[in-house]
């Protein structure tokens, strides 16, 4: 009986195996279900299933792969140059000192880092750029007129600073201070004019800036800043060189005269010493090593601005000037004359000051304080007048000033406001940058 039970089964064993079918896949194909597909990378997916994000992810790839290939050659490429034609500075300086004909220390700016000065008049300079310049359009975006702000390394920084643009009546408190604006003010007429001029080894920019004085009738006065005639030389990537012709080269006569006159005796000095200039230029660029056919595609654009400014100390004292104010105050219950305390009634029983002059001048000038209260809104007080605060007020030196009043006035139930002024004299009281407050009888002071 075991024995027949025994031959069932090992027949049904043998039925079931025949009737499966065994799935084998060679290599590149790999079992999916009961059946094979290609897998030609040997990761264990199909490729049909993988086909549909497989082109965005290699175009992906590429892209990057390619954009970062050749931002690496483009720098491969710009640091080669900047080897290859490099000037050591040391030699630089022997080269222009044998063509200058002057022992020249070219010493760094220590306040404009990356100048070297040929001495204290700046009237040669060597200037290495953040980064190198490897083309002629590059050099000429970067230092053209229309961008460059290298000019200020040869200016007074701060007396270009004091230039201010024109002001309207709604900028004046009255009618007879605006009519004082316009008589007194000092008016600057700025003109700056480039032009690109070829010199046989190269082609230098020759920069003009004028920052020069006139008064309401268009006569001369002056220059408010040094003018500046600069010729640029592009000499490696690495060195931009300028050069200037000394005053005694631009000596021209114009007291008195009008403005076209001034403007016509300015060109015929440029002409005068331009060949001289560019001579000069020119042999520069023979011992450096940028080839002249650098600037086959230098633009050659002409560039011309003005724009008038005005300085009045007044007004740069009242407006413009960085002059902070730090008020606290203390306030107390008023009293009579007698000492008594008049009931609901306050008053300012101490006020302190710190003055702090944070702009790029010391004032030197007799300096006085005026302050001024208003009860309630009411009628205006003088709390001090006219104190003198001696005659200097400089850069970063805080002038303090504590003030008490024994007197019971100004008596106050709300509020005060406080009007704090620091002024010299000019053309009358020239407040510099006065401050208002409203003290609360809680000791609260709100800058207005």
């Amino acid at each position: 009986m075991i024995r027949k039970e025994w031959l069932i089964l090992i027949t049904l064993f043998f039925l079931l195996v025949g009737c499966s079918k065994v799935v084998v896949c060679n290599e590149p194909y790999v079992i999916m279900g009961t059946g094979c597909c290609l897998d030609q990378n040997g990761n264990n997916i199909c490729d049909k299933d993988e086909s549909n994000t497989s082109e965005e992810q290699k175009s992906a790839a590429k892209k990057e792969t390619s954009t970062t290939d050749s931002q690496e050659q483009k720098n491969i490429v710009k640091n080669e140059i900047l080897d290859y034609t490099s000037y050591n500075l040391n030699e630089l300086k022997g080269d222009l000192n044998s063509i200058l004909g002057s022992e020249y220390s070219w010493e760094e700016d220590s306040s404009d880092l990356g100048f070297y000065n040929s001495n204290h008049l700046k009237l040669y300079a060597i200037q290495e750029p953040d980064e190198g310049i490897i083309s002629s359009q590059e050099f000429y975006e970067r230092f053209s007129a229309k961008k460059w702000t290298g000019y200020l390394h040869f200016l007074n920084q701060k007396n270009m600073g004091l230039l201010q643009p024109e002001l309207d009546k709604k900028s004046f408190s009255s009618e007879e201070k605006y009519r004082e604006y316009i008589i007194y003010r000092i008016t600057v007429e700025q003109t700056i004019r480039e032009k690109v001029i070829d010199v046989g080894n190269g082609k230098v920019m020759e920069y003009q800036l004028l920052n020069w004085k006139f008064d309401n009738n268009g006569y001369f006065e002056g220059v408010w800043e040094n003018t500046l005639l600069i010729y640029k030389i592009y000499c490696s990537p690495d060195k931009i060189i300028y050069i200037r012709p000394g005053g005694d080269m631009l000596g021209m006569s114009m007291s008195e005269a009008k403005r076209s006159e001034v403007y016509n005796n300015w060109e015929s000095t440029v002409l005068f010493v331009r060949k001289k200039m560019l001579n000069l230029s020119n042999r520069i660029l023979q011992e450096c090593p940028v080839d002249k056919d650098f600037f086959s595609n230098f633009p050659e654009n002409e560039f011309k601005s003005s724009k008038t400014f005005y300085y009045y100390k007044p007004v740069a004292l009242e407006q413009f000037w960085k002059l902070s104010t730090d008020v606290s105050a203390k306030v107390g219950p008023a009293k009579n004359y007698d000492g008594n305390v008049i009931e609901s009634k306050y008053t300012l029983e101490q006020i302190d000051i710190i003055f702090n002059n944070n702009d790029a001048f010391d004032i030197q000038d007799n300096l006085f304080l005026d302050i001024k209260t208003i009860a309630d809104s009411k009628e205006e007080e003088d709390f001090v007048s006219e104190k003198k605060m001696g005659y200097f007020l400089k850069v970063n030196e805080p002038l303090p000033v504590s003030i008490d009043h024994s007197l019971a006035k100004p008596q106050f139930s709300d509020n005060l406001s406080i009007h704090v002024s620091l002024y010299v004299q000019e053309k009358g009281k020239a407040p510099i940058r006065p401050t208002d407050y409203v003290l609360f009888t809680n000791n609260t002071l709100v800058k207005k």
